[in-house]
């Protein structure tokens, strides 16, 4: 795993890690080749060694190791730190150097400039202000150092306080001219970085916001070209038997006219019932009454009084587990999420001899605890386990119902942000709805 850079204004600066890397190694790299042809040309230029030459040499040799230091700062994307420690070990060895030649009158001291002007690039105002000071320092020393007789140029070319001063301010105004055209830079790119960071925002926003749309229209097709199939139905046997009664009106035969229009009242009262269902349906999300924090076990508690009377006719056995946690969201909604669960399991239950319901939880992951009703029922095989939640769907037409109860369970989960899925190893070996609700919190 990459390091991360430490500071988010440093991001901002610095843009991409990986290429600020790329420059960092690439600058050490031809330093340490100027620092070994250094070496190479002051051993070859005196052509002795003499205690001057060897200590040049050895000053030129002993910032190797330093710039290779600093590569761990680099690998760290520490690169501020790396900055501040490379500029102030160069400062140190250009004073050194001008020490062993003609102090502050060396060539060498062109390089101050040129260290702050680099350095300008890659640090913030407090880290430049630093350097200048510790560049005036150094050339203090060569000065003072010199005109206290710290140490002897090779050439007497006397210092005088006046070349402290000029060389300071050649310093300060290098660094002040290098740092105006930095800022900007820097400005510009946090500028370029936070409209990158918005974009990408709002695209991750927008993309978010199709995906949503997209499954919103395939619900919607699948939604209406259900509904248009499932109420079709009883409006064809209404039909059908109208045409029935009038040709039992017409003949007189009393016994088919009333069984014709028993069979109509029941196509009408199962449409008024698709219709009340598919009302209930479509008010989840929309008409939310006002959040509230309750235990889980007393949503199950008042599901099972609601749903007691079809429990009881098929004595079916309901446990709920201790310690549960608790939920917070549309109290009315959830223990309706629970009823129907129980009322569907209570359907499905088949020939057990014992049949039982259990109402529990498990810890979960980032989206709480598990909730789950299981029951030891007729099971659910696998090929069915994504489409019992689909609208009007009847596994057991034989067994009454809608087919919209698990859709309104699941469409309330989701509503509360969480999510619902079963489990079950196969027919008759009982099913396992489970679901999570974001807003749960384990009870203390």
């Amino acid at each position: 795993m990459e390091p991360n850079v430490k500071s988010p204004h440093l991001i901002d600066v610095y843009g991409d890690p990986h290429r600020t890397s790329r420059i960092f190694y690439w600058f050490i790299a031809v330093t340490i080749a100027a620092l070994a042809a250094g070496i190479v040309i002051t051993i070859s230029a005196e052509r002795s060694l003499l205690p001057a030459t060897v200590f040049r040499a050895a000053s030129l040799g002993a910032a190797i190791p330093v710039m290779l230091a600093a590569v761990l700062l680099v690998r760290g994307r520490h690169f501020e730190s790396a900055a501040l420690f490379l500029a102030l070990a160069l400062l140190g060895l250009g004073t050194v150097v001008a020490t062993q030649g003609v102090g502050i009158h060396s060539i060498s001291n062109i390089g101050f400039p040129a260290i702050l002007i680099t350095a300008s690039m890659v640090t913030r105002k407090r880290t430049m202000a630093v350097l200048v000071l510790a560049a005036i320092g150094c050339i203090a020393w060569l000065v003072f150092g010199e005109l206290g007789g710290a140490y002897r140029p090779t050439v007497l070319v006397r210092s005088v306080p006046g070349d402290f001063f000029t060389a300071t301010m050649i310093v300060v105004v290098t660094a002040v001219m290098a740092r105006l055209p930095a800022e900007a830079l820097f400005q510009g790119n946090r500028q370029l970085t936070a409209e990158l960071r918005e974009r990408t925002q709002i695209e991750a926003q927008r993309e978010a916001l199709i995906r949503e749309l997209e499954a919103k229209n395939a619900e919607l097709e699948r939604f209406t070209y259900t509904v248009s199939h499932d109420l079709k139905a009883p409006l064809i046997t209404i039909g059908g038997f109208l045409g029935h009664l009038e040709r039992a009106a017409a003949t007189g035969d009393r016994v088919r006219f009333a069984e014709d229009l028993r069979r109509i009242e029941e196509a009408v009262r199962k449409m008024h019932g698709l219709l009340g269902e598919l009302l209930e349906l479509s008010r989840v999300g929309r008409l939310v009454n006002p959040p509230q924090t309750v235990p889980f076990a007393e949503l199950a508690r008042e599901a099972v009084a609601l749903a007691r009377g079809r429990l009881e006719a098929r004595r079916v056995e309901v446990t709920i587990a201790e310690g549960l946690p608790e939920v917070r969201g549309d109290r009315p909604r959830l223990v309706e999420v629970l009823q129907n669960l129980l009322d569907n399991a209570a359907k499905f239950m088949g020939p057990q001899p014992r049949p039982r319901v259990e109402i529990g939880a498990r810890a979960g992951g980032p989206d709480g605890p598990v909730f789950s009703v299981r029951d030891n029922g007729a099971g659910i095989a696998p090929e069915f386990h994504e489409r019992v939640f689909g609208l009007f769907t009847r596994l057991d037409p034989s067994i009454e119902g809608s087919g919209i109860g698990l859709a309104l369970v699941q469409r309330i989960v989701e509503v509360h942000g969480g999510r619902i899925w079963v489990e079950s190893e196969g027919v008759g070996k009982g099913s396992t709805f489970l679901f999570t609700l974001p807003g749960a919190r384990c009870a203390s």
